[in-house]
């Protein structure tokens, strides 16, 4: 008859830090994440949506703004954009979809592209080698362009 350590220390307990680790956030798959970020949004949950753009990171918040199957999805990556460490390298993207055909989408990526040129206002980013100062003219001027349409 096996031990109550036994138990607690063997086969079980090692199957058991497994099962747990593999269910961890960090082990989700893209369109998990995907849809985490998405519900976040529509829930207009900023702690979660913001929780949700650090898991994506760069990489995957890049791959929803050029290639989003679905506007909800696309929208939520547009609106967790700013909320993204070194967010200023979603400015290519988020540019682009300034002049999208659907409104709501050029609106929200011309407020992001604002909201972080902005941020990068702040003097400890423009000495930030990473940081095009051309990008954040551009975000300026079409931010102040969308909103002047709106």
């Amino acid at each position: 008859m096996p031990s109550i350590l036994n138990r607690c220390y063997g086969v079980n307990a090692i199957a058991w830090i497994l099962a747990a680790w593999l269910a961890s956030p960090a082990w989700a798959t893209p369109a998990e994440l995907d849809r985490r970020l998405a519900e976040a949004h529509a829930k207009r949950d900023l702690a979660e949506l913001e929780r949700a753009a650090s898991r994506l990171g760069q990489a995957g918040l890049q791959r929803l703004l050029r290639a989003s199957t679905t506007r909800a999805l696309r929208r939520a990556a547009i609106a967790a954009s700013p909320l993204a460490e070194k967010s200023w390298l979603l400015l290519p993207p988020l540019l682009e979809l300034c002049a999208d055909r659907d409104r709501d989408v050029a609106l929200g990526a011309a407020d992001a592209s604002l909201r972080i040129a902005e941020d990068a206002r702040l003097p400890e980013l423009q000495a930030n080698e990473d940081l095009p100062g051309v990008l954040v003219l551009q975000a300026n001027r079409l931010a102040t362009l969308a909103a002047s349409r709106s």
